[in-house]
């Protein structure tokens, strides 16, 4: 078991204490989950002048588990994709959509759909007003910032792509 010790006067930027809250929320969040629950990941003290995580490494991988949870969604694109060797990516599925441009004609495109990875901020959820299943605006939006500015390269969302669940559209390894 480890034990850490966070105290808010001796953190170097708001950027870590903001990175102190965000972990202070996920295991709160964890606490609230239903059922068994793994190794230890509490909060041993929590005042305002910082706090102290209790973790083993059990309780480590399950935080590690909900924090990098993600989903496979569809997501429409205008035009089909193409892999490294420059060949036709087959959509899931493709649909007709009617666009109204500027001057109030009416055009018809083809719509191809494809699968992505997506975070699943499921604790957000909780905290978001909107939200409608496992979707909302903040959660969009937390997605949306995570994807373009932290993890906008496709190879750093590798700890996302291993927890998604098994892919309803193609076969894994």
């Amino acid at each position: 078991m480890l034990r850490l010790d966070y105290d808010l006067a001796e953190l170097p930027s708001a950027q870590h204490r903001a990175g102190l809250a965000g972990l202070v929320l996920m295991v709160q969040w964890l606490d609230r989950l239903p059922g068994k629950k793994p190794g230890t990941c509490r909060l041993s003290r929590l005042d305002e002048t910082g706090t102290s995580l209790e973790v083993d490494q059990a309780g480590l991988w399950r935080l590690f588990d909900e924090v990098y949870a993600a989903t496979e969604e569809e997501q429409p694109v205008s035009k089909p994709r193409k892999d490294p060797r420059r060949k036709l990516v087959p959509p899931l599925r493709t649909a007709e959509q009617t666009i109204t441009d500027a001057r109030g004609k009416s055009h018809t495109r083809a719509v191809y759909y494809y699968p992505i990875v997506v975070p699943r901020g499921a604790f957000l959820l909780a905290w978001d007003p909107g939200r409608n299943g496992m979707s909302g605006p903040w959660v969009k939006l937390w997605r949306d910032a995570l994807w373009s500015i932290f993890r906008g390269v496709p190879r750093t969302r590798a700890p996302y792509e291993m927890r998604r669940p098994p892919s309803r559209y193609f076969r894994t390894a």
